[in-house]
């Protein structure tokens, strides 16, 4: 393939992935909290050729906790909140052509926030 680094990494291939998780359980008082949190290392979204270089995603940390609380045999809260470090998503390019992915050297074609998600709600058992 012309233009194209044989020697780079596969697309969407990740140098690490790390997946860490704490449950608290307590069937007395009926809560239950989960905290999760996931870091992908920088991989590449679009592979470039001489023309247009390869587009990487950086690395976010995201951070999830769920919650929920019996309150009877019958009625249960639930909760949480999704993406709590609301870290950007950040795409860039090797802008100065030094084989190096510097945040800040080189450019960022797209970087945005998703957001953070909140939730709450109820759950009856008949």
């Amino acid at each position: 393939m012309s233009g194209v680094d044989a020697k780079r990494p596969m697309q969407g291939q990740a140098p690490y992935v790390v997946n860490a998780a704490l449950f608290y359980n307590d069937d007395a008082s009926g809560w239950q909290i989960n905290a999760l949190y996931n870091i992908v290392g920088k991989n590449i979204v679009f592979v470039g050729n001489e023309n247009f270089r390869t587009i990487y995603q950086m690395p976010r940390g995201v951070l999830d906790l769920t919650f929920s609380k019996k309150i009877g045999d019958r009625l249960q809260l639930r909760g949480g909140i999704t993406d709590i470090l609301n870290q950007p998503i950040q795409f860039m390019q090797d802008g100065n052509g030094n084989g190096k992915i510097e945040r800040k050297k080189d450019l960022t074609t797209q970087k945005y926030r998703p957001g953070q998600v909140f939730s709450v709600g109820f759950s009856f058992r008949m």
